[in-house]
């Protein structure tokens, strides 16, 4: 098993009962951490590319039944999910802004 599909069955462990919106969350924050830990990415840009590319093979993974129909829900998820992982990055840095 490589650690790509250790870090997305790690994801899914607490998808297993559901997939929420608010679960998205703390599976991107996940990702983000597990960039610099697993992979070695140290870029930002690199880290972001890798945190969309495990998002989407969460989303297609089998196992999970999105809310609503999920072509819709993955597609407005991956529209979301960079301007979210902007604003995780914005916290971790103690730059928030809301303007």
């Amino acid at each position: 098993m490589t650690d790509l599909e250790k870090l997305v069955d790690e994801l899914l462990e607490p998808l297993k009962d559901g997939c929420q919106i608010q679960d998205l969350w703390d599976i991107v924050v996940s990702i983000m951490k597990h960039a610099e830990d697993w992979v070695g990415l140290t870029s930002g840009a690199d880290k972001k590319e890798f945190a969309l590319e495990v998002l989407e093979i969460i989303l297609d993974h089998e196992s999970i039944d999105l809310p609503g129909p999920d072509w819709i829900t993955k597609r407005v998820v991956m529209w979301l999910a960079p301007s979210l992982i902007d604003k995780f990055v914005d916290i971790a840095k103690d730059k928030l802004n809301f303007g």
